[in-house]
Parts: C-alpha cells; sequence; structure tokens
C-alpha cells in the first residue's frame, strides 16, 4: 500500500488496531472509540477474526496492518490509494476517500479528504483542501457529497469552503478547528458569512473548545 502524507496510520498489538488520525481529524474525538493524547488521536478498534490474514479490509501480517482499499477485485490489486477508495470498519460504518493527490502542486491541496458515513449520519472531513479540490470532488458523478457534519477546510480560510461546495454538501453543522487569536485571521469573515448564507449551524474551537458530535447513525448530539 502506498502512503502519503497525513493518511492515518494502524498499528497492530493483541488485535488491537490503533488507527492514529492527523491533526485535522481530532474533531472527532468524543467517540468511545477515539482517544486524543498529547496531539495523537488514535482510534482503537477489536478486530473481527474474519479481519485476520486476508479475510477483510484490514489484512494483518507480523504485526503490521494494512488496509485493503477500493472497489471489486481490481480494486484489489491496486497498491495505490484513489479517490473513491475506501474502508469498511464494520456493517455500518465506511471511510470513504474523496481526494487525495500524491503530486499536487502544494500541502494544502495534497489533503486528503475523508467522508465517514455510520448508519445514515455522513461527515466530511476537508483537511486544508481548497476550492479547487473541492471542485474536483463536485465534479466527480460517483461522489454523494451531502453531509450532516462539515469539518470545514483550512481553519476556516477564505480559499476553502466555497459556495457551490457548500451547496453540494448542504451540511446542518459546521465545525471550525481553530487557534483562538491566530495571525492568520481565521476563520475568515467571507467563509463564515457563506455558512451563515446556507443556514449551517458553525461551532469553532477557538470559540467552544472541543467540539464532540455523537451519533447512532440516525441522530446526532454536539456538546
Amino acid at each position: 500500500m502506498l502512503l502519503y502524507q497525513g493518511l492515518p496510520s494502524i498499528h497492530v498489538q493483541n488485535d488491537v488496531a490503533t488507527l492514529k488520525l492527523p491533526p485535522e481529524w481530532h474533531n472527532v474525538q468524543g467517540s468511545q472509540a477515539i482517544h486524543v493524547q498529547n496531539d495523537v488521536a488514535t482510534l482503537k478498534l477489536q478486530l473481527p477474526q474474519a479481519n485476520q490474514g486476508q479475510g477483510g479490509p484490514i489484512h494483518v501480517q507480523n504485526d503490521v496492518a494494512t488496509l485493503k482499499h477500493g472497489l471489486g477485485e481490481a480494486a484489489a490489486h491496486d497498491a495505490q490509494i484513489d479517490p473513491g477508495d475506501y474502508l469498511q470498519l464494520s456493517s455500518s460504518v465506511t471511510f470513504q476517500v474523496m481526494a487525495i493527490d500524491a503530486n499536487a502542486p502544494d500541502a494544502n491541496s495534497a489533503s486528503i479528504v475523508i467522508k465517514m458515513s455510520y448508519g445514515t449520519v455522513d461527515f466530511l472531513f476537508e483537511g486544508d483542501a481548497p476550492s479547487a479540490v473541492e471542485a474536483q470532488m463536485m465534479s466527480n458523478p460517483a461522489f454523494n457529497l451531502d453531509v450532516e457534519i462539515l469539518k470545514v477546510g483550512h481553519h476556516g480560510s477564505s480559499s476553502s469552503t466555497s459556495d457551490a461546495f457548500l451547496t453540494a454538501t448542504n451540511p446542518a453543522v459546521a465545525v471550525i478547528c481553530v487557534g483562538a487569536g491566530n495571525s492568520y485571521g481565521h476563520p475568515t469573515t467571507q467563509t463564515l458569512g457563506r455558512l451563515s448564507d446556507h443556514g449551517v449551524t458553525v461551532y469553532r474551537t477557538d470559540l467552544d473548545g472541543t467540539v464532540a458530535i455523537s451519533t447512532n447513525g440516525t441522530t446526532w448530539v454536539v456538546s
């Protein structure tokens, strides 16, 4: 499997897989499976016996777990992670890669965008993806971008979270991960204005502190 900067890494010990998430995913803390310590978020899940070896989406060998991704037999032999590839964590929880580009012109454009679906509730984690990457996702007819929860791109920078992208994603809730009093002026008034125009409820870590979202796959609660 080809690994890219920012891609979650997995370590397995005693049949427990630890998925280390990049910082932009930390707003998902609050799930019982996710623990954040020293600025590193880990998602711990028990590996079902069926997924040991070659049988499931997680392949374990010599205490190293790799994700078997893709759709169908052809993708199973593909060593590169592409937009559209996914990890089925359980019968009801799916991670899907919506954007990834190892040859992107800059670090922001190289952000991995992940859609997490649990039951009928969908989350989209944008990383620092700019509007050009958002446009690429919107141009893919195979993608369903409609989500309930949006982690706003690039800390609320004006270069992300375009008006067209908000129309496509149609989120009810947006979370902006941003430091208080940052020198970049994030989140910008332009982005906040677009979110307001679309009727999105906004939570900000600079004003609200840790934002935890709990869901049973049908409804969700923000705390």
